[in-house]
C-alpha cells in the first residue's frame, strides 16, 4: 500500500497547482484581452510582489495591498474601456499621473497593512488591562463579602500583571 503524502507535500502541491492555474489564466487573458491584461499586470505589480514576497502563509499582505491597489488601477481601466475617445494603452501607461495613482494606492495598502495591526494590538492590550482591573475589583468584592476563605487557593487580588 502506498504511503500518504505528508501535509507539507500536500500544501506544496496545492501551491504549485494554484500558481499554475494563475499562470494559465493570465496567459488566456493576455491572448484574449492584451491591453487590459497588460495594464492590470503593470498596475498590480506591487500586489504581485507582495504575494510572492509575503512572509505570511495566508497572503494577508497581498489581499490588503491588492484590494486598495485595484482601486488605483480601476480609473486607468475605465479610461481604457471608455466609449467615445479611447486612449491607447501607451498613452495610459506613460502618463505619470496614472502611474502615480496606481502605485500610491499600493503604497496606501502597504501603509494600512503595516500600521493597523500594532494599533489593534494596543487597543486589545488596553481592553485586556481594563478587564483585569475589573476582575480584580470583582474578586476583592467577593472576598469582602464571603471572607478570606474564598482566596485560599493562593490567588492574591493585589497581584500586578506585567507586560
Amino acid at each position: 500500500m502506498a504511503k500518504r503524502p505528508s501535509k507539507k507535500q500536500q500544501q506544496d502541491g496545492r501551491k504549485t497547482f494554484r500558481l499554475m492555474t494563475w499562470a494559465v489564466m493570465t496567459l488566456v487573458c493576455l491572448v484574449t484581452f492584451p491591453s487590459t491584461t497588460f495594464l492590470v499586470l503593470l498596475g498590480m505589480l506591487p500586489t504581485i510582489v507582495a504575494f510572492f514576497a509575503g512572509r505570511d502563509d495566508r497572503g494577508y499582505a497581498a489581499v490588503c495591498i491588492g484590494s486598495i491597489n485595484f482601486v488605483g488601477v480601476y480609473p486607468a481601466l475605465e479610461a481604457l474601456w471608455a466609449g467615445d475617445r479611447k486612449p491607447d494603452l501607451v498613452d495610459i501607461v506613460f502618463d505619470p499621473l496614472t502611474l502615480t495613482i496606481m502605485y500610491a494606492a499600493a503604497g496606501l495598502g502597504w501603509l494600512l497593512y503595516l500600521s493597523v495591526p500594532p494599533v489593534i494590538q494596543t487597543i486589545t492590550g488596553f481592553m485586556g488591562q481594563r478587564r483585569i482591573e475589573s476582575l480584580k475589583s470583582d474578586q476583592k468584592a467577593l472576598i469582602a463579602e464571603w471572607g478570606d476563605e474564598l482566596a485560599e487557593d493562593g490567588v492574591d487580588p493585589d497581584f500586578e500583571y506585567g507586560d
